[in-house]
This record gives C-alpha cells, sequence and structure tokens, in this order.
C-alpha cells in the first residue's frame, strides 16, 4: 500500500489560524509603533509654542489692572489672564502655521510669595491634538516699579 504525502485538511486550517493569529500581532505592535513615534514631535511642537508665549509674556511688565483688549496691545501682566487660542497666534495676532488642532491658554494667578518674592505665577497650557496638555510655568516677581 502506498503512502499518501502532503497535508490534511484539518492541518491547513490550523497552520491559518496560527498564521493569522501571529501576522495579527506584527501588525498591532507595528500600530502601537508609528502611533507613539508622531508624539516626540507633537511634543516638541508643544513646547516651541509653549515657550513662545512665555516669553512674551515674560517682556511685559508687572502690572495690573489691564489697559488693553488687543493682545498686540498688552502692557501689564494682567492682560494675559484668560487668554485661549486655538489655534495658536503670535504676539501680533497672526495665526501660527503648522498648529492646526492646537489650543493655548493662559492663566496668571493672584498675588502670590515664592521663597520671599511677591509676584504672579502665570501658567501657559498647551493642548496639543490627540495627546495630553502640557503646563509651563513662569512666576513673575513685582519689583515695585
Amino acid at each position: 500500500m502506498r503512502r499518501e504525502q502532503g497535508f490534511t485538511l484539518i492541518e491547513m486550517v490550523v497552520f491559518i489560524v496560527v498564521l493569522g493569529v501571529g501576522i495579527s500581532g506584527a501588525l498591532a505592535a507595528i500600530v502601537q509603533a508609528t502611533r507613539g513615534a508622531a508624539d516626540p514631535l507633537i511634543h516638541l511642537r508643544a513646547a516651541e509654542v509653549g515657550r513662545s508665549y512665555l516669553a512674551e509674556i515674560g517682556a511685559v511688565p508687572y502690572g495690573d489692572p489691564c489697559s488693553s483688549s488687543q493682545r498686540r496691545d498688552y502692557a501689564e501682566l494682567e492682560c494675559y489672564d484668560g487668554v485661549d487660542e486655538q489655534p495658536p497666534r503670535d504676539a501680533m495676532g497672526r495665526e501660527l502655521d503648522g498648529y492646526p488642532g492646537y489650543r493655548v491658554t493662559v492663566e496668571v494667578a493672584g498675588a502670590a510669595e515664592w521663597e520671599g518674592a511677591n509676584g504672579r505665577w502665570v501658567m501657559v497650557t498647551v493642548h496639543p491634538p490627540g495627546s495630553s496638555a502640557i503646563r509651563f510655568d513662569l512666576f513673575r516677581g513685582d519689583t515695585g516699579s
């Protein structure tokens, strides 16, 4: 009697199922890796925007109350309290290119003390699209001038 060579139908089905599970796992790993690859770029861009706002706010003299309603005319620290811009804008109010979906909020806290200095805390929060918010803090001391 001659012995038949080859695979049975059951062996082929098991092979296809095992192969499918393996490919699914590999694809899931690739998708997860590529999804996380954009995060550093998103965070870098958020940091750029946050530092830009902090630099602008840091250059404005300490003072209140606010005497302007246009950001390009802000001359006192207190003016920045409540800024909420989506998309982010430069100091002149022009939309920043390349930041679709980003949102920036600014909060200027009331009088505070930090290491013996009187001043105000400035909190700039950048909300990148599809990622968690990043907060930047600045303490502006009151120089008394």
